[in-house]
């Protein structure tokens, strides 16, 4: 682990990584079986659908299943660690939040469009969703403050930023940062309000590294 995250007590310890994704409504009885096969104190489940939408649907809803809770305190008591899934930029356009942060969505630096996840697709497609830059206090204090109740409530040891790698947004320097740099503010953000979480990204560079525990790789990159 990296000494300016929050990890650092347990991290070292995780040796396997188990997604846990298609599981609503989530079955106790799943762990009881894990934990015979795995060690669980050596083992941390990321939890992929644990919201109440589906996966990356009306972001930044971060609003849980209700069968979530049970499934994080059982895997707790069984000795597992547990991580949830977010999505570090991600507003679907149908958000009520995303009017307040449309003008921080990024653009592609040549042709100075915006850009998305899905963005090519019908405005109607549920799977579609903006990325805002996060140099943008203005979206970081939106983010954190979608996250927290869940982070409060359902006590993760991680979350997972999800598109956590740079980009090179073609609105330039927002508030002196550029899209990098506000990566790494919102995870100082998060880590202000959540001192003992371990984060977790998709893929990393050397500016993500420091306040990063875990990284995903992408098989294309392998």
């Amino acid at each position: 682990p990296s000494p300016l995250t929050g990890g650092s007590g347990w991290v070292d310890k995780v040796r396997t990584v188990i997604e846990v994704r298609d599981g609503h409504p989530y079955q106790t009885s799943t762990l009881d079986s894990l934990a015979k096969v795995l060690i669980p104190s050596e083992t941390m489940l990321y939890l992929m659908d644990w919201r109440s939408q589906p996966y990356d649907v009306s972001l930044p809803d971060y609003s849980w299943d209700a069968s979530t809770p049970a499934f994080v305190a059982h895997a707790h008591a069984l000795g597992f660690y547990v991580m949830l899934h977010t999505d570090t930029t991600g507003v679907s356009p149908m958000s009520p939040d995303f009017a307040a942060v449309q003008q921080y969505q990024a653009k592609d630096p040549l042709r100075l469009q915006p850009i998305g996840w899905n963005w090519n697709e019908p405005a109607s497609f549920p799977f579609r969703y903006a990325l805002i830059d996060p140099a943008a206090s203005a979206y970081r204090k939106l983010f954190l403050a979608r996250v927290t109740p869940a982070i409060q409530t359902l006590r993760p040891d991680a979350i997972h930023l999800d598109i956590s790698d740079s980009i090179n947004d073609g609105n330039g320097p927002i508030e002196g940062l550029n899209f990098n740099q506000g990566l790494a503010q919102l995870r100082r953000d998060l880590l202000a309000a959540f001192p003992n979480l371990a984060l977790g990204g998709e893929q990393t560079d050397a500016m993500q590294s420091p306040w990063q525990d875990f990284s995903q790789p992408q098989p294309w990159m392998l």
